[in-house]
């Protein structure tokens, strides 16, 4: 799971892209962009060359804080080429906006990740702020994000892999 705050000036510039954590350019990503000049965001995944995709339908607000949370959980099937499938949900301010099916996303190193920009050099940067960016070894239940979205953590909660509060002076 990833959840921050983030307040985003461009959403409708050419793929601005929340993060992207792969191994370069379409090789084995996950990432969260919004989508073309659309202004919607897309949870993606990429298993080598295949890609799949959840998609908000949702205007993103534009120059204003807003909570973004996007969850992957293994649904237990596979594609007719057994590629292990997942469900992916994007949750805007505690209320899931999109749902669906994507390849279940491999566990392995990925040794480009970004924050704010895409692994794909044509896409554009994301311009804006974020604030305590949260990345989770776990699958954060709906309530879990509710609850816990206006709340500074403590750091040391079970399956916190990384939190920057983006407070703590240079």
């Amino acid at each position: 799971s990833f959840e921050s705050w983030i307040n985003v000036n461009n959403a409708r510039s050419l793929w601005p892209h929340v993060f992207d954590f792969g191994n370069g350019e379409d090789q084995d990503n996950i990432y969260l962009s919004f989508r073309g000049t659309s202004g919607q965001l897309s949870l993606y995944s990429t298993n080598g060359f295949s890609s799949s995709s959840v998609n908000s339908l949702v205007d993103f607000p534009e120059e204003e804080w807003v909570h973004l949370a996007v969850t992957i959980e293994s649904n237990g099937t596979s594609d007719s080429e057994g590629k292990d499938l997942a469900t992916g949900k994007i949750y805007i301010n505690g209320l899931e906006v999109a749902s669906g099916e994507l390849f279940l996303p491999e566990t392995m190193e990925r040794s480009s990740q970004y924050l704010g920009r895409s692994n794909n050099p044509s896409d554009s940067y994301y311009d804006g702020m974020m604030d305590e960016v949260r990345i989770w070894s776990k699958t954060l239940s709906a309530e879990e994000i509710d609850r816990e979205m206006t709340q500074r953590l403590a750091g040391d909660e079970v399956g916190l892999e990384a939190y920057y509060r983006f407070d703590e002076g240079a």
